[in-house]
């Protein structure tokens, strides 16, 4: 697969099947967006049992206000839950498959290979190259 990335957005984790066949994807080539303002992640989609962290809103035709997110839209700021609902699935379908290093995947080693991609994928220089699988 080289060369090819895969960017996943909110709307991969709204069924199990769809959410397990992201899941099979080589995390080293992996990208994760919001697609703001569509595609959230809704309280009845399959990865919203993995999201742990959530943001006020200002009601759906409410006046602006800078500090919340509107009701019903992602924000770019959204992009914490898919990052939640893909760790929490990528753990899910570890244990499935008996697959170790996917079972205990830590938030924190999906980070740092997310940033790896970027790096690569926007030539932004050396990433710190560090194995997903690896623990500190």
């Amino acid at each position: 697969m080289s060369g090819i990335y895969f960017s996943i957005n909110g709307s991969a984790f709204r069924e199990k099947s769809t959410a397990e066949q992201i899941c099979s994807l080589p995390l080293d080539r992996v990208m994760l967006e919001t697609d703001a303002p569509w595609c959230d992640i809704r309280k009845q989609h399959y990865g919203a049992q993995f999201v742990r962290t959530f943001f006020e809103t200002n009601c759906k035709g409410g006046p602006f206000v800078s500090t919340l997110c509107n009701e019903r839209r992602n924000e770019p700021c959204h992009l914490r839950q898919v990052l939640e609902a893909y760790t929490g699935a990528l753990r899910r379908f570890g244990e499935k498959m008996a697959d170790e290093a996917l079972r205990g995947i830590t938030e924190e080693e999906v980070v740092r290979q997310l940033f790896n991609n970027c790096v690569t994928v926007f030539g932004l220089g050396e990433a710190e190259k560090i194995d997903a699988g690896t623990r500190d």
